[in-house]
């Protein structure tokens, strides 16, 4: 079985008093995506966790369902990376 921190799942990207994003990968997606959206600044403000599959249902990110914020974070990070 792989390692929980290999498994893509989907994360709850926050910042306070903002809205929350929701990306799709792995932890270390995250982390770099967040090291992205934090660079530049003085301090840090956007941290991600990891949701349960419970949690990610609740919210209607499994499955694509139409209209949620969720995102890949992989494609975010390539495109950020294209951008430069």
């Amino acid at each position: 079985m792989a390692d929980t921190a290999d498994r893509a799942t989907w994360h709850r990207i926050t910042a306070y008093n903002a809205q929350a994003l929701y990306g799709y990968g792995t932890a270390a997606d995250a982390a770099a995506y967040c090291d992205a959206i934090n660079a530049g600044r003085e301090i840090n403000l956007y941290a991600a966790a990891a949701l349960t599959d419970d949690e990610a249902i609740a919210l209607r990110l499994e499955g694509g369902a139409a209209g949620n914020e969720g995102f890949d974070l992989a494609d975010e990070l390539a495109a950020r990376a294209a951008a430069t």
